[in-house]
């Protein structure tokens, strides 16, 4: 493999060549195969793919010295090029490098645990699904792996599927973070009662103890008492990191108090249809409204009417939790009101960096929520019995 410079003029040629080369590689015929990358790099040998695809021949050569070289120039120019860091673990075993393996394949489990619990976060399920497939055909046992495939099945509520990923990875680390409230939860939906008061007073002791078990919402359907819960909460809040305070106590000075709602619920949702009749009746002339959707547009005429009772509606599902902080911020929000709490695709984080003069937690999620940077919540005697 020996490139010099120069491009092709049609990228098509240098792709028909690339794919020549997987073809003759399946086909075992290596040194063919090899021709065909070398094709690609004297012509062009930036392109990190075609290392990669070399490498995997040299390997299958038996030069792993040149299959190394070859890894290590795809990774120069690609460094999350996860198949070319997996490639580079087996050439180092193969010359019994072994440290320098497990850094590589340590290397590539992260890149594809990561690349799965973005997929993940952005609703990618299947290409989720199939970043932890590729990370446990490297590691079988890699715990965190099987809980992203429970939370995964859990979304596509395949609860059968998430109690088995969730129990293997139980089984792996009986201490992994909110993996045994999680397979609780699927438990419960799949109505398998079996041993479940055992299980939850496990849960409750280890709670107590403030480890981090499960997520505060799942402490809201078991038979978990006031204290419990605020120590759910606490927890988690805990593990969740701090943040710097974007408000830093001025004093706004408007015509109208600034209120913006933010909920991930602006939808066909329990949510909106509760909520919808407080935007349509909120009073205007002492208020000035936001809504801010940080959830998916369905297009519903639910969210067509909250769009049209508040007087700026502002549609944050695409933007990091640090954009629409600043965003909060910068509107010199009066109040901000949390509509979603400790529910799924909650936006706390806006909240933890402390956005405006006060924070309020309403209507969506009923518990306390244990966290110093919300002021209030909005609660009735249904929610809050009177002692």
């Amino acid at each position: 493999m020996e490139p010099s410079s120069g491009r092709f003029l049609n990228p098509a040629v240098a792709r028909a060549h690339s794919e020549r080369a997987n073809v003759l590689w399946r086909l075992h015929r290596l040194d063919e195969a090899l021709k065909s990358v070398d094709i690609v790099l004297v012509r062009d040998s930036g392109l990190a793919e075609a290392w990669h695809s070399g490498g995997i021949i040299l390997h299958d050569l038996g030069a792993y010295d040149g299959a190394l070289a070859a890894y290590d120039k795809a990774l120069t120019l690609k460094p999350n090029l996860v198949e070319a860091w997996l490639g580079r673990g087996n050439a180092l075993r193969a010359r019994k490098r072994f440290e320098e393996a497990f850094t590589a394949y340590d290397k590539a489990l992260a890149l594809k645990l990561g690349r799965g619990n973005v997929f993940y976060d952005l609703k990618r399920h299947d290409e989720a699904l199939a970043a932890y497939d590729k990370a446990l055909s490297i590691k079988f046992d890699l715990e965190d792996a099987w809980l992203g495939r429970g939370n995964v099945f859990y979304d596509l509520k395949r609860y059968d599927e998430a109690f088995a990923a969730y129990d293997k990875a139980l089984s792996i680390e009986p201490n992994l973070k909110y993996a045994e409230g999680s397979r609780l939860h699927a438990k419960m939906h799949l109505c398998d009662w079996a041993k479940i008061d055992i299980e939850i007073l496990h849960l409750l002791s280890a709670a107590r103890e403030k480890k981090p078990v499960g997520v505060p919402f799942l402490s809201l359907s078991i038979p978990a008492s006031p204290a419990d819960q605020l120590q759910f909460a606490k927890t988690f809040i805990s593990d969740q990191g701090s943040f710097s305070a974007l408000w830093r106590d001025e004093i706004y000075s408007h015509d109208r108090i600034r209120i913006g709602y933010l909920s991930a619920d602006f939808r066909h949702h329990a949510l909106a249809q509760l909520a919808v009749g407080l935007f349509e009746h909120h009073d205007k002339s002492p208020f000035e409204i936001m809504a801010i959707s940080c959830g998916p547009d369905d297009r519903s005429d639910l969210r067509n009417r909250i769009r049209s009772a508040v007087e700026n509606f502002i549609d944050a599902g695409g933007m990091p939790d640090s954009v629409v902080a600043e965003f909060v911020r910068r509107r010199e929000t009066d109040i901000i009101v949390d509509l979603s709490g400790f529910t799924q695709d909650n936006r706390f984080s806006v909240f933890a960096r402390r956005v405006s003069p006060l924070q309020v937690n309403f209507l969506c999620y009923t518990g306390t929520m244990g966290a110093d940077c919300m002021d209030y919540i909005i609660a009735d005697p249904m929610v809050i019995p009177n002692q």
